[in-house]
């Protein structure tokens, strides 16, 4: 009975993701990875001389599609990244500071075909980013870091090749704009190139 049960759910299975990947096809999940470059700063304010390593980054996106026209496709998609560096050095404190940060940012995305199999595209969005802010411990005296939560603006472009017609290879580059000396880097913008695959249902 068991073994029955099994073989028709298996085929069920079968069928309606069969069915599923037939039918129209509006919606897409990315997951994407990435490196995040070596920097070097003077903490304003206490002039202390920051330099932090190059770590990794991770993306999931969600895409949904609001229109097709001849130009392209315009999607809905709610991107949550994450950046890792390596681990900064202050001056000559023999301590470490922690750098990580996630984005939040949804927004749009159009999608240009430029070949059968080929799309470019650019994207906006806007939301808020969990990153870390320098300060002086009171009680240490040594530099340290507080997480903090900040309004971001994200932007970039990239490209996607169609490997089947569930599966596709992605790349691009993201610009995540924040407070300045955020997350150790010295200015405002917080760049990512990532690549990886999208799977389209």
């Amino acid at each position: 009975m068991r073994t029955t049960a099994t073989k028709v759910f298996v085929f069920w299975v079968m069928g309606t993701g069969l069915a599923f990947s037939q039918g129209p096809q509006n919606r897409d999940i990315a997951f994407m990875f990435g490196a995040v470059s070596a920097s070097s700063q003077i903490v304003p304010g206490y002039g202390y001389s920051l330099s932090t390593p190059a770590g990794c980054a991770l993306k999931y996106e969600f895409g949904y599609q609001l229109l097709s026209t001849r130009a392209g496709k315009l999607y809905l998609e709610v991107p949550w990244t994450i950046s890792i560096p390596g681990k900064s050095v202050a001056g000559d404190s023999p301590s470490e500071i922690r750098n990580s940060s996630s984005f939040l940012t949804p927004g749009i995305r159009f999608m240009i075909p430029a070949h059968e199999r080929v799309s470019i595209y650019a994207a906006l969005g806007g939301g808020y980013g969990r990153l870390r802010r320098l300060t002086m411990s009171e009680s240490s005296g040594a530099m340290v870091s507080r997480s903090t939560v900040h309004g971001v603006l994200a932007f970039g472009g990239g490209v996607d090749v169609r490997l089947t017609r569930l599966w596709s290879l992605r790349a691009e580059v993201r610009d995540f704009v924040s407070g300045p000396g955020l997350s150790g880097v010295p200015g405002r913008h917080h760049w990512i190139p990532l690549g990886g695959f999208a799977l389209h249902f």
